[in-house]
């Protein structure tokens, strides 16, 4: 069951389906999320602090300056835990692919749409995420206990610029 609720969790990378209300509902799950706006990429071993309060590392600096911003399609590996170590999904070991979705327009948690804007092709960075932009007081399954903070290392593999507003793509 662990095992079933963890592929679960990675293929739909926290991205359960809100219920269209705006801001954010009662797992943390973006539906109106406010990313920083236009965050530069930073350098490796920094350490900086969202406006809502997610800690972001630097672990890798990455090799490009083009940087990935809301609403920009985005492809990255990941892998989430607790802070105590649990591991619960990632995505080499239970999708075998990289997780695809665009900041902001996908119900991902927000801690994730924070953490993001700003990263580039080639970084990593580690996202420690309170529970109010994460999973809440509900948590998910027996995977992530109620009000857990959780981490997730992400590697961002590569980004497609959103079209500007007005345009087709």
């Amino acid at each position: 069951m662990r095992v079933v609720l963890g592929a679960l969790l990675a293929a739909t990378v926290i991205a359960i389906a809100c219920s269209g209300s705006s801001g954010i509902d009662d797992r943390g799950l973006a539906t109106d999320c406010n990313p920083e706006s236009n965050a530069p990429a930073r350098a490796e071993g920094e350490t900086f602090v969202t406006t809502s309060g997610v800690n972001v590392v630097v672990v890798t600096e990455a090799p490009e300056e083009d940087t990935a911003q809301a609403n920009d399609s985005v492809s990255v590996h990941f892998t989430g835990s607790l802070t105590d170590g649990t591991q619960f999904g990632g995505s080499r070991e239970q999708l075998g692919t990289t997780f695809e979705f665009r900041i902001r327009t996908e119900n991902v948690i927000c801690g994730w749409v924070e953490g993001l804007v700003g990263m580039s092709p080639g970084e990593v960075r580690e996202l420690t995420i309170p529970p109010e932009l994460a999973y809440g007081h509900l948590g998910f399954g027996d995977l992530i206990p109620p009000d857990a903070t959780v981490v997730f290392e992400v590697e961002m593999i590569e980004f497609v610029q959103a079209p500007p507003v007005g345009v087709q793509p």
